[in-house]
């Protein structure tokens, strides 16, 4: 299954019955909501159809993912290294965007003392999915957590676009461009004193 639509059409396919398209859309938007990752859908899936004699309601379905959830009755991110990205990035889905960027400023100054041979694949992992929060502006930062969280197991090959709330990056060309003015004066005022 890729995605939660999928999901929705495999549960009535397995009862032979339909949802309505209210009730599907409140069933995606709870998944969603809750950022339930791709990679466990399998997992509740089998879940449902084994515990449920008929097509569950929206409500019930609401329950059965919390209290599975709750229990540990689902195994979310099976199969996944605990050292992946994906794993870096589930694993901070709760943490404030200042914890996960300190995170990433603390990765960041291990690396200038031990260099990238002596970071931890998890800390390789962690930046290469979360660092480019730090060019979000910052009143955008949360929304671009959401998003990415929202993009699931997509965010490792087809990150969320972002560029629209990023602060704009501009090189820096006029201070090469002094620079060079001051070094031409100071070369002028010594050949006229010398």
């Amino acid at each position: 299954m890729n995605n939660y639509y999928d999901l929705v059409n495999k549960l009535q396919s397995a009862y032979n019955k339909k949802y309505n398209e209210i009730q599907t859309e409140d069933i995606i938007d709870y998944l969603t909501k809750r950022q339930f990752p791709m990679s466990a859908l399998k997992n509740l899936y089998d879940l449902i159809t084994e515990g449920e004699t008929y097509l569950p309601r929206k409500n019930n379905i609401k329950n059965i993912i919390d209290n599975s959830l709750k229990s540990g009755g689902i195994a979310i991110n099976t199969g996944l290294h605990p050292q992946s990205p994906l794993t870096q990035l589930y694993r901070a889905k709760d943490w404030t965007v200042d914890d996960i960027l300190r995170n990433c400023s603390n990765i960041r100054t291990k690396q200038d003392r031990v260099t990238t041979n002596g970071l931890a694949a998890w800390e390789i992992s962690f930046i290469a999915m979360w660092e480019r929060l730090k060019y979000v502006k910052p009143e955008f930062r949360n929304m671009a957590k959401g998003r990415m969280l929202a993009n699931g197991d997509k965010e490792l090959h087809e990150p969320i676009y972002l560029e629209d709330i990023m602060e704009e990056l501009k090189p820096i060309v006029k201070v090469k461009e002094e620079r060079e003015e001051k070094i031409v004066d100071i070369a002028t005022t010594l050949d006229n004193i010398f």
